[in-house]
């Protein structure tokens, strides 16, 4: 399924604050601007955490209106691991499953407290997934949460 991922509130994933509407991460005064594919994978990566996410699936949903190689997908976890200060071969964020997808195995934890705007949004959005409720809308048909 295509969805279209939450873009408000707030969620801590390991050291890192995440505000979607913003594009960007923060630790401490560590500020790192995401461009929306990159955000729309952690949001997603987020939102399943602890699970396997398939290659298919992530290729699927974000790059979902464009013709791309898995090298794009790759080099996008890549990316993101970097601004993350993550690393594949001791991964602490995004841990890679040889052959199936990737998983995020940092604490996820939604609606942590920031000085930038309300807390709390993004409960249901983000991380309603875990508990096999959809986690976001449908591009399409623009289904609810």
């Amino acid at each position: 399924m295509t969805v279209q991922l939450p873009r408000e509130g707030v969620l801590q994933i390991g050291d890192w604050l995440v505000q979607p509407a913003l594009g960007r991460v923060s630790r401490g005064d560590e500020r790192r601007r995401l461009r929306p594919q990159l955000m729309d994978l952690l949001l997603l990566l987020a939102a399943e955490a602890g699970q396997v996410v398939p290659k298919d699936r992530l290729l699927d949903e974000i790059w979902a209106r464009e013709a791309v190689a898995e090298s794009a997908l790759t080099s996008s976890i890549a990316e993101l691991r970097q601004l993350l200060g993550d690393s594949a071969q001791a991964p602490r964020y995004i841990e890679t499953i040889p052959k199936r997808g990737y998983r995020m195995i940092a604490a996820v934890t939604a609606g942590a407290a920031q000085a930038d705007g309300p807390a709390g949004a993004l409960p249901a959005a983000v991380l309603a997934g875990r508990a096999g409720v959809p986690a976001v809308a449908a591009r399409a048909g623009g289904m609810p949460p």
